[in-house]
């Protein structure tokens, strides 16, 4: 007979495999039964005519349960022939769902079954194949139906390789649907995978939030140099995903990647930048911090940002903040632009008195006794407040 009859026009018992896939379950193990107890090869053939993706995983275990459950009449080589052809089937035309279930099968029961480990090193080959990043893109945006768990079953079964073939893969892929599919075992794969996603980073501004979602997740350690590109981004949303990124990491290279942003155009950047350092307590970030307030442009910012500025350093430096809000306040305003001017002082009173401890409270006193009009009655109602 032939291996496994998958060259075979199907007769005219195809009516029957195809109410196989619609059939109750009970039916359905019966009808497997009935087929593959007739003939090895033509029942195999039938029962693999019926593989539709709403009940593939269902079908695929029952077949593979009646092969080497007939009680001694379908003989190792026959399993071995029907099995390798379902295997070689599905490598052939792409269907990783079908491989996906079908892997888990057989690798069940492998150990104590020589004869399907050959159907199993059959998977395994189309899995590494040359061409299978190109069939999974083609597969995934035109062939993907409901049957999720067989697209992960497949992933899942790549094992140490799975990193490398998903992340070349992702950005090919039209579906978020199937992102999600492939984004959900890079995560599976723990930091490892980071390097390999810091690649995509260059794949475009669409693709770009979902791979800094996966990148947070990860928590993947200080990738600061290789995110500063990111911050260039036209996209808004795509340097506040950066920024928030960032602040999950640690060193120099993250606290000079953030205070370069200060520069941005985007006030609600900026605020951005501003709280993600004082969350952050980047100590590092203070000398910078300083300067940047301390330039006349300053003075120009919104309140809120100016506000944003003063919570970041009060955060960082606790009770030593007091000294560098007093010493804004009291400095006297220019004549020309003095309201600007005099708005950050008034910001800074504000800080010291939400900053609310002792040398906050002296700041402010010498404030109200020693500054210019402009600020001192502003100090008096901290003070009382």
């Amino acid at each position: 007979s032939k291996a496994c009859g998958m060259g075979e026009t199907v007769d005219a018992r195809d009516g029957e495999a195809e109410d196989l896939v619609h059939a109750p379950a009970g039916e359905g193990d019966a009808g497997i039964d009935a087929l593959l107890s007739e003939a090895t090869d033509g029942g195999a053939a039938r029962v693999h005519a019926a593989f539709e993706v709403d009940t593939m995983e269902s079908l695929i275990g029952r077949a593979i349960d009646a092969l080497s459950g007939a009680g001694g009449a379908i003989g190792p080589d026959e399993v071995e022939h029907a099995v390798s052809g379902f295997a070689e089937s599905y490598a052939r035309r792409g269907d990783f769902c079908g491989i996906g279930h079908l892997l888990v099968h057989l690798k069940a029961l492998a150990p104590g079954r020589p004869d399907v480990r050959p159907a199993v090193a059959s998977l395994d080959r189309a899995m590494k194949a040359a061409d299978v990043a190109d069939r999974l893109v083609e597969y995934l945006n035109r062939r993907l139906g409901d049957d999720e768990s067989g697209v992960r079953r497949f992933l899942e079964g790549l094992g140490a390789d799975a990193g490398t073939l998903v992340c070349r893969v992702y950005p090919r892929v039209a579906s978020s649907r199937a992102r999600r599919l492939l984004g959900e075992r890079i995560l599976s794969l723990g930091p490892a995978s980071a390097p390999l996603l810091r690649q995509l980073l260059v794949a475009g501004d669409a693709l770009v939030p979902e791979i800094l979602d996966l990148l947070h997740q990860l928590d993947p350690g200080n990738l600061a140099d290789d995110l500063r590109g990111l911050l260039a981004s036209p996209s808004p949303a795509v340097r506040m995903q950066t920024i928030g990124l960032l602040g999950r990491m640690q060193g120099f290279a993250r606290t000079k990647a953030l205070i370069g942003l200060l520069e941005d155009p985007d006030t609600r950047i900026r605020r951005c930048v501003l709280k993600t350092l004082g969350e952050a307590k980047d100590g590092g970030s203070v000398p910078f911090l300083k300067e940047w307030i301390g330039k006349s442009a300053f003075h120009a910012r919104e309140s809120e940002e100016k506000a944003a500025a003063f919570r970041a350093v009060t955060t960082i430096l606790g009770d030593a903040a007091a000294e560098f809000l007093q010493q804004i306040a009291m400095t006297p305003a220019p004549r020309w632009g003095g309201a600007s001017a005099n708005e950050t002082r008034r910001a800074a009173i504000h800080a010291l008195r939400d900053l609310g401890t002792a040398r906050a409270k002296e700041a402010l006193e010498r404030i109200a006794a020693e500054a210019d009009e402009a600020v001192r009655a502003l100090a008096i109602t901290a003070l009382r407040s």
